[in-house]
């Protein structure tokens, strides 16, 4: 893993930039503000994010591996000269990074990004994500014989991602709750016409179909044990706060597509754009069809889908 400090101290711009496996060509990634009590959690959170970019670059076979900038939003003293300073970074490295929106870096600071650096993905990105996310959740619905139409969803996080998932699956005849820890998003949900719950424990509520759209690690154990649905498949990076849960999940009949299958594709259309691929939302409609043969090899080969998966990115990269 590579880093790339950031420190501005006149804009208050204080993060890094995490490339993984340079090797293999440009990095693809986010930008995700947040605040962190310290220098060494912001790191940490960029590498973990960029191995979850690295993973999903292999999985769907994209030319190039994963990245991660990660900006202490606590730290920051004008955003507009952060974005600014960041943008110099970015061009810095000279195509080694090409990266888009995340959590707490929306569409007004991409917006700016881009006027001032050439490797920013534009377009809409959480329109994207949001359409692999309801393709493989089409394909495990199908594998779990779950109608969709019907079928009681609940989304848990309704930001730019999550309220799309859920609007796309009321549009397909599916009882959709929502809930998110922030009043504005909810606002905004249930003008959209989404059915917003008070339940911050929506996503262990019995229901058909989980869907977890919030941040990283909303499966622990304790969740795992709670979980009272057929399907678990979401928007959030690094959902499961340990890899041995997938077990936990297939031991308790519940179908698990992980996040790196389901949510990559923001990062399949903006890369393969880049690349100059002559039809990138092909390529993210085609999600549903890679889960669906995931999860058919997994019941074959009697591993978990996260086992399967995995195997498909350690043989892309080792090849």
């Amino acid at each position: 893993m590579d880093y790339v400090e950031l420190d501005d101290p006149a804009s208050g711009l204080r993060g890094v930039i995490a490339l993984d496996r340079r090797r293999r060509g440009p990095a693809f990634g986010g930008i995700r503000a947040m605040a962190y009590p310290d220098d060494a959690a912001c790191r940490d959170d960029a590498a973990r994010l960029a191995r979850a970019m690295t993973a999903k670059c292999a999985f769907h076979g994209i030319p190039g591996t994963g990245g991660k900038c990660v900006v202490r939003a606590d730290r920051i003293l004008d955003r507009s000269l952060a974005v600014e300073a960041l943008a110099r970074a970015i061009d810095a490295l000279a195509g080694r990074f090409f990266t888009g929106p995340d959590v707490g870096f929306g569409a007004r600071d991409v917006a700016r990004l881009a006027s001032r650096c050439r490797f920013v993905a534009t377009g809409c990105v959480s329109e994207a994500t949001a359409r692999g996310v309801v393709a493989a959740i089409e394909a495990a619905c199908a594998h779990a014989d779950v109608p969709l139409r019907g079928a009681r969803v609940h989304v848990q996080g309704l930001g730019e991602v999550g309220a799309r998932v859920a609007v796309a699956l009321a549009g397909r005849g599916a009882d959709v709750a929502g809930w998110d820890v922030d009043a504005g998003a909810r606002e905004r949900a249930a003008a959209s016409g989404i059915a917003v719950v008070d339940a911050p424990d929506l996503l262990v509520r019995p229901c058909d179909v989980a869907v977890p759209c919030a941040l990283g690690g909303a499966v622990d154990d304790a969740v795992a044990r709670e979980l009272r649905c057929r399907v678990l498949v979401g928007a959030a990076n690094n959902l499961l706060a340990r890899p041995g849960l997938a077990s936990r999940l297939a031991e308790r009949g519940i179908v698990h597509v992980p996040d790196f299958v389901a949510n990559a594709g923001g990062v399949v259309r903006g890369a393969l754009a880049h690349l100059g691929h002559p039809d990138p939302d092909a390529e993210v409609d085609a999600i549903g069809e890679r889960t669906a043969r995931l999860l058919d090899e997994a019941a074959r080969r009697g591993v978990t889908p996260m086992e399967a998966a995995r195997a498909t990115v350690e043989a892309a990269l080792n090849a």
